[in-house]
């Protein structure tokens, strides 16, 4: 069964999850450095740089601070891509 997102803007879609500072960045129109994984995958990832760099002190695993800080929050599959625009990537 495929999960789907009720979005304000897009209707029913994929989920997709970002971190919080990353979020609120985009609610901001703030362009900045942005991580994600595949955006075509079933449910992509993104987070900004200030949780790239404690996933990277984590050892590359989502445990401890890098979790704790993180503050997934779901949002659209076409949120996230317009997300990824907003920062200047393809």
């Amino acid at each position: 069964m495929t999960r789907t997102v009720d979005c304000g803007q897009h209707g029913p879609r994929g989920p997709a999850f970002i971190c919080g500072h990353a979020l609120k960045a985009a609610f901001e129109k703030r362009p900045q450095s942005f991580f994600w994984t595949d955006a075509e995958a079933d449910e992509p990832c993104g987070w900004c740089a200030y949780c790239q760099a404690r996933y990277e002190a984590a050892g590359g695993d989502w445990v401890g601070e890098a979790e704790e800080k993180l503050d997934a929050k779901l949002i659209c599959v076409d949120c996230f891509r317009d997300i990824i625009a907003l920062n200047g990537y393809t």
